[in-house]
């Protein structure tokens, strides 16, 4: 319940953030929050990027693989496309649970830390980038 009260301020703190904001920076993922007190955290620190493009691309590194999509933002709806990867095997690799979290993006903002929030379908939770 602790973490269910610590994503609802996180939420309600931060501003929306436009298209502009979330490009010119890699964004490396610090960890995932759900409502159910789940939570996942990359097993290699820097492993996993989001780099926005001004032509609507997204390009994803994870700890095996690259890919790359597109996006499109509404105010603070997001949402990806379909994502093309490399698909090279790396034993105990995070990539589809990271590309899982992806796929259930719906709304971003940027929170008061400068830190990127993705908020998760069913408000079920948000993933943090740094």
């Amino acid at each position: 319940m602790r973490r269910l009260v610590a994503i609802a301020v996180l939420l309600g703190m931060g501003a929306c953030a436009t298209e502009a904001g979330l490009q010119g920076k890699t964004w490396t993922w610090e960890q995932t929050i759900y409502n159910n007190d789940t939570e996942h955290t990359p097993n290699e620190a820097d492993a996993f990027t989001l780099t926005f493009t001004a032509d609507g691309q997204v390009q994803v590194t994870t700890d095996c693989n690259t890919m790359r999509g597109s996006y499109t933002i509404d105010e603070h709806r997001l949402e990806f496309g379909q994502l093309a990867a490399t698909r090279m095997y790396c034993e105990g690799s995070q990539e589809q649970l990271f590309a899982d979290m992806l796929e259930n993006v719906t709304s971003h903002f940027i929170d008061d830390e400068g830190r990127l929030i993705l908020e998760l379908k069913y408000d079920s939770g948000a993933i943090i980038f740094r």
